[in-house]
Parts: C-alpha cells; structure tokens; sequence
C-alpha cells in the first residue's frame, strides 16, 4: 500500500508577490451595466469606426476576464456542465493567454494551490 505524499509548502518568492500586488493594483470589480452597455454598443445598428472597435474590444476582453474569473472562484463550473465548458473555451482564447500568478489562482488553473 502506498502512501500519498503532499508536495513541501514553499513560501512565495519576491517575484510571486510582486506579480500579485500588480495584479491587486490592476483589479477592477465586475459593473454588469458597463458590460451590457458595451454589449449593446457592439450588437446596435450602427456599424462602429475602427477606432471605436479598437477602444471597444478591450473593455469587452475585460469582462469576459472577469466573467470567468467569478465563474472559477465561486466554483460554479465544477456544478454546471454549460459554465465549465464556456470557461474552459474562454481559457483557450487568446483573450485569456496572459501569464499566470504562481502564488495565486489563474483563469488557466482556476484553483488556488492546494484547492
């Protein structure tokens, strides 16, 4: 019979915190009227310029970055199978590409160390 082992805890290194105070600094919370507003804009009749495109699809990458992310942390696709799919598909964007936080969760992990 084997015995499982847990790997040994090893404290975060400067790199890891400073990468997690940007990431704090840099966090913005969830406005559902800002992102149906920016919804609304992308889908009405009038057809955007193309520095309106370029101003739009950021803050749409951002909600769809914070969309994911409260879907993780609430846990919420590990109950519905629709959520974990549209946030496994969201992972493999390149919306969501961007390095992830050792000493925290990531939208490509989703969990915390040890969750």
């Amino acid at each position: 019979m084997s015995v499982p082992t847990v790997a040994r805890w090893a404290p975060p290194t400067v790199e890891m915190l400073t990468a997690l105070l940007h990431a704090m600094r840099d966090w913005e919370p969830f406005d559902s009227d800002a992102m149906l507003d920016d919804i609304a804009a992308v889908l009405d009749d009038y057809t955007p310029t193309e520095y309106e495109v370029d101003e739009q699809a950021p803050r749409l990458r951002g909600h769809l970055v914070r969309l994911s992310n409260l879907a993780i942390a609430s846990r919420i696709d590990e109950r519905d199978e629709r959520v974990a799919v549209l946030v496994a598909r969201a992972a493999r964007s390149a919306v969501l590409q961007r390095p992830a936080i050792a000493a925290g969760p990531s939208v490509m992990s989703g969990r915390w160390p040890g969750r």
